[in-house]
């Protein structure tokens, strides 16, 4: 049973104790672990191919939105050819992003991803996401709200921290409606602290909740298909490398709250 939760907890490399005797307990705890190395051999196969293909996209994306990009430029380019270019080159830069989050991700699942923590004014942080967002806010006509204490800190990766809000605001602006409200708040209580970012927007319905964080999963009933399908994936990965959580509230039509939970070990100097 305790190999059994170690295994559900993500730790593929857990086996079940071999049995004293060689009795039927004992070859069945020899097959389940031969069959759990097979699983384990199989899924890092899958991370090292996702991974591979990753890299290896890169510069055939990169050649493609150069050449469009130099056609795009041409004097000789007529305007139905320009609209066609374009589409190309907005492709383009989907796949790039799909291919970035791939790798940080493959990486990060790998433990090939080295955290460079440091001491983080958290409010910084958040006024530094609304600011990236603002030309996005305006075109939407939303309001986003900035509710961090000025004195909170945060021991993280900065870099990782910067990514995981935007990808969590960019969501709520996204799918919240014309005019709306999207705001970001952080506090500290017993536990450690709570980013949250909330919105008035169109929701998630509950049985779709613990698909969130599958890589590429989308909400065909509420979500459109422009995004990658990879950010809340990258947001779940960020918080468990520094030992936090991610939990989810949404009221189907109504709104969603994401809340990242950090550990109090997480908020000081080690």
């Amino acid at each position: 049973i305790r190999s059994a939760e170690t295994i559900a907890g993500g730790d593929l490399s857990a086996r079940i104790p071999k049995a004293p005797a060689k009795d039927e307990l004992g070859e069945l705890t020899d097959t389940l672990n031969a069959m759990l190395a097979n699983v384990e051999t199989a899924f890092q196969r899958e991370q090292r191919f996702t991974s591979d293909a990753s890299h290896e996209l890169r510069t055939p994306v990169a050649v493609l939105r150069a050449y469009t990009e130099s056609l795009l430029a041409d004097a000789g380019t007529n305007a139905e050819q320009s609209v066609s270019l374009q589409t190309m080159l907005t492709e383009c830069d989907r796949m790039q992003k799909i291919i970035a989050q791939l790798l940080t991700l493959t990486r990060g699942q790998e433990g090939r991803y080295l955290l460079q923590k440091e001491i983080i004014c958290v409010k910084g942080l958040c006024d530094g996401v609304a600011e990236s967002l603002a030309e996005q806010l305006e075109e939407s006509d939303i309001r986003l709200t900035v509710d961090v204490p000025s004195w909170l800190t945060l021991f993280a990766d900065q870099s990782l921290m910067t990514q995981m809000l935007l990808n969590l605001t960019e969501n709520a602006v996204k799918y919240s409606k014309h005019g709306g409200h999207v705001q970001l708040k952080a506090w500290q209580d017993g536990s450690g602290i709570t980013v949250q970012v909330s919105d008035d927007g169109i929701g998630i319905p509950k049985e779709c909740i613990p698909f969130l964080f599958e890589r590429f999963y989308r909400v065909d009933t509420a979500r459109d298909r422009s995004g990658t399908g990879l950010g809340l994936s990258i947001v779940d990965w960020i918080a468990k490398a520094h030992g936090g959580s991610v939990t989810v509230e949404s009221q189907f039509g109504q709104g969603t709250a994401m809340s990242v939970h950090m550990p109090c070990d997480g908020t000081l100097p080690s």
